[in-house]
């Protein structure tokens, strides 16, 4: 079983990433922010007990060993950052490669064969 050929296009794996990405980080946004505001009414409604459950967190969070479960994150994040870099820069550098070539393309079609204007010498 084979997928469709459109499927495997890396300009539309590129835009479903993007897509995904962005809408789950709009969401995550939106559920911080309603979180937030339950919080913050919770806190006016009660002031006493918000400042003992404060109090209770504090008190556990200090017993836990946070620094070696942060450092551990820290540690998978450092080893796993490059290759996600590296990986998304390719794929920037391919997606600019191939709108270059497609505009290239385009001019010789339509009879533009001027290569794009660039920017000014840049001086000081």
């Amino acid at each position: 079983m084979s997928l469709p050929q459109s499927s495997l296009q890396p300009e539309s794996v590129l835009k479903s990433i993007d897509r995904g990405v962005t809408g789950f980080l709009n969401e995550a946004q939106d559920t911080v922010r309603r979180q937030y505001a339950e919080v913050e009414e919770t806190v006016r409604r009660s002031p006493a007990a918000s400042l003992a459950t404060a109090v209770a967190v504090g008190y556990f969070l200090h017993r836990l060993p946070l620094r070696a479960i942060i450092n551990a994150n820290l540690r998978i994040v450092s080893a796993l950052a490059p290759p996600a870099l590296f990986l998304f820069g390719a794929a920037k550098v391919y997606e600019m490669v191939k709108e270059e070539s497609e505009a290239a393309r385009l001019r010789k079609e339509y009879g533009f064969n001027t290569p794009p204007p660039t920017a000014p010498p840049y001086v000081d």
